[in-house]
């Protein structure tokens, strides 16, 4: 019935697209099926009113009816009073507002050589070309017989779903593409090689720049040349993502016609990165599969001798390979073969061959053999330079190009200091870091950047040259400490290279593990045998050579592991290996040692494992190390934090009041210091003309200022004493509108809205 209804199909499109929800699309589909149901019913009580009742009154007027028939007295006047139908509906229209492509196609030539210059005609072979790109044989459209059965658990039958298809198709095959790429996502690691980095979890970017340099810098100094398993199911499902895609094509700004895609992955689809990632792997499994046959040697490193002849991070791929001509040609065979299947094929002109110890005019030959580029060292690998030098300026030219072009865009934008400050915080502090995480910064480039910061940040852009009020040292602090939080360059630095440290071990099967292994010798982890008893915190919060040094002199093994010492079972078998027998002395230090191990139990289950002592969690994180770094220097004894951070005013107001808690505005007492030669009249305040001009008096001892304090606290009903100075008005609670949150946030922005007016 609801089907016939000729306003059904709009009123449920409009209210499929008015619902607005957040989470997993899967939660999303059946909460916008609910919020429907909902709107139906309603509408069912608008449209064809309470059928129950109808239906009651209905049945009672035929018995009434039944009934004055029998007695043969029918009324010729009877009539039955028609209930109207009433379809009270909204329809909402959402129109995305984007910025029109201002690339104006005036003329267009087609395949056959004709240039169309018509609107439409150019309208209409772009539509044509995209067609047969994306158009393959489609099998027939879904059907289900017996379309009016029982409905399902949200509520609605088969006939609903297929009458309004086309409303709701979009939400179902997003849910149905989140689903597979989730399921996908968590088999991918098994079933792709090693050698790629992009979309797997576990693997990150930085892994195959690590793996490339490593390499390339190994190769350097050595002086030498240099089937998946998916059910059948899941790839119809896996089809039917791909082939049910529609493009609305852009034509002059504006959408032209739709375009059915049965082919191709599209742009956004969760499913196109893994997908794309598999087929990629076909290409690292062809290189594997010559290598495999002695067809392709790629590079040894390190004295294990872990051969690396390929890395790859999504359809950017690095290839490791000898100098001879025929590796090379095979290589290039490889490439054709892969290109001509896949249909993706290596894009020449940003392919280059550089060499490792060779030379240039055989480099020259060998580039010719395979149509691309000869280069030189260094390059770009993944936005990262591979085979120079970090301790050289150059290598961090990028860094500092990044850098000017920011402060470039913003020159002609006007900032106030605490807009400053956000751009520093958000941006300019954040533009080094991928350099960072992988390459150790030199001391004098560290301040050229910092540098750049610290004259913006007080600068501004293209404004000339102005004082630096904060020295920068307490500008790089932690807020809690009276900074802003920017972070000094070298800690960062620190912090985002020590996540290395903390992968290192738990990631004993990666690529780059096994090259660090194989070039630097590291020692690999036994279980049981990983953290010294004595040298390594893992128990309580000291070390125990530290907490009982007079044990640790008398151990003969100081580096004995903890396995080597405690049994598995209770009770604990000691074996301390003494160098001789513990003296009297000794005694209450090894009773009290062997207490705070007692409630310690070793499994032989599991294996050790890490834990980062700074988080509950266990897990390291580069913000937690990089604020402890930064908390360990030396700062303000007393800084009114909450005060200045924590009040509901605008954030360049919050930024001014930091620098009064500093007393680094410009009074003329500060004034006066910077420019002796001038005379500034520092003992005369501009707004009483008596004491002199300072941070303190001019923001709470200057008589025109302490009478508005007097006011305030007079609305406030509170007797006051004024404060030494302003930092200590700062740190006092004054409690002048009550105690509650609202009452603390009144009285902190009315103090600080008196701060601001000066």
């Amino acid at each position: 019935m609801w089907l016939q209804h000729p306003s059904f199909k709009e009123c449920f499109s409009s209210w499929w697209r008015e619902f607005e929800g957040n989470g997993w699309e899967g939660h999303k589909f059946m909460r916008k099926l609910q919020f429907v149901k909902a709107k139906l019913k309603d509408w069912n009580k608008n449209s064809f009113g309470m059928l129950k009742e109808r239906k009651k009154t209905i049945l009672d007027e035929i018995a009434n009816i039944d009934v004055i028939e029998q007695e043969g007295v029918l009324s010729s006047d009877l009539s039955i009073q028609r209930i109207d139908r009433d379809c009270n509906s909204k329809l909402f229209h959402k129109v995305a507002n984007g910025r029109r492509n201002r690339n104006f196609i005036k003329f267009l030539e087609n395949e056959r050589g004709l240039v169309l210059d018509n609107s439409e005609s150019i309208t209409e072979e772009i539509l044509l070309y995209f067609k047969k790109l994306y158009l393959s044989p489609l099998g027939e459209s879904w059907r289900v017989e017996d379309r009016d059965k029982a409905s399902g658990p949200d509520g609605f039958t088969i006939a609903v779903f297929q009458n309004c298809w086309d409303v709701i198709k979009d939400d179902l095959v997003r849910v149905i593409a989140k689903v597979l790429s989730g399921r996908l996502r968590g088999v991918l690691h098994e079933t792709i090689h090693f050698t790629q980095g992009a979309f797997v979890q576990g693997r990150q970017i930085l892994d195959a720049v690590l793996i490339a340099n490593e390499i390339v810098d190994e190769k350097r100094r050595s002086g030498e040349e240099g089937v998946k398993g998916f059910s059948s199911k899941w790839r119809i499902w896996m089809r039917g993502c791909l082939s049910s895609v529609s493009y609305a094509i852009l034509v002059n700004g504006n959408a032209k016609g739709w375009v059915k895609a049965s082919k191709g992955l599209r742009q956004g689809d969760p499913l196109s990165p893994f997908l794309f990632t598999i087929v990629a792997d076909v290409l690292s499994r062809m290189l594997l599969k010559a290598k495999e046959r002695s067809l392709l040697e790629g590079f040894r490193v390190g004295r294990n001798r872990c051969r690396v002849s390929h890395l790859q991070f999504a359809d950017d791929t690095i290839l490791f390979a000898n100098s001879c001509a025929e590796e090379l040609q095979t290589l290039k065979s490889l490439l054709l073969v892969f290109g001509q299947v896949f249909r993706l094929k290596v894009n020449l002109d940003k392919s280059n061959l550089m060499g490792i110890n060779l030379d240039q005019n055989h480099l020259s030959r060998l580039a010719l053999l395979l149509d691309c580029k000869a280069s030189v060292w260094p390059i770009l690998y993944l936005g990262l330079p591979l085979g120079g030098n970090p301790t050289t300026c150059g290598f961090w030219d990028p860094v500092i190009e990044r850098i000017s072009r920011r402060l470039d865009g913003w020159q002609k934008a006007y900032l106030s200091f605490g807009g400053r400050i956000t751009l520093v915080q958000s941006c300019l502090s954040h533009i080094p870091s991928y350099f960072l995480s992988l390459f150790k910064i030199s001391a004098s480039m560290a301040a050229k950047v910092e540098r750049m910061q610290r004259d913006f940040l007080w600068s501004g852009v293209g404004e000339g040259k102005r004082d630096h009020l904060v020295s920068w040292d307490a500008v790089c602090k932690p807020r809690v400490k009276g900074g802003l939080g920017f972070g000094k360059i070298p800690l960062r630095n620190r912090a985002l290279l020590r996540k290395w440290l903390w992968r290192f071990p738990r990631k004993s099967t990666a690529l780059w593990h096994q090259v660090i292994l194989s070039i630097y010798e590291a020692h690999p982890n036994g279980d049981g045998e990983r953290i010294r008893f004595w040298e390594d915190l893992w128990w309580g919060d000291q070390i125990f050579k530290d907490q009982y040094p007079r044990l640790f002199r008398v151990v003969m093994d100081k580096n004995i592991p903890i396995s080597s010492i405690l049994g598995f079972a209770r009770p604990f078998s000691w074996n301390f290996n003494f160098r001789r027998n513990v003296s009297d002395s000794k005694i209450e230090d090894l009773e009290c040692l062997m207490r705070s191990l007692d409630c310690m139990h070793l499994s032989t289950s599991a294996s050790d494992v890490r834990s980062w002592s700074l988080l509950s969690s266990g897990l390291f994180t580069i913000k937690s190390f990089f604020t402890t770094l930064s908390q360990m220097s030396d700062s303000f004894p007393f800084f009114p934090t909450k005060f200045v951070w924590k009040s509901h005013v605008p954030f360049k107001v919050k930024a001014f009041v930091w620098l009064v808690a500093h007393k680094k505005v410009n009074t003329n007492d500060l004034l006066q210091l910077r420019r002796p030669h001038k005379a500034l009249s520092p003992d005369i305040c501009k707004l009483c003309m008596e004491q002199g001009e300072s941070a303190d008096h001019l923001f709470l001892h200057c008589s025109m200022l302490l009478g508005l304090w007097h006011r305030l606290f007079q609305l406030a009903k509170m007797d006051w004493v004024p404060p030494r100075n302003i930092s200590d008005m700062m740190f006092i609670n004054y409690k002048g509108f009550g105690k509650s949150k609202k009452g603390l946030v009144l009285w902190q922005n009315a103090c600080i809205a008196l701060i601001w007016v000066v």
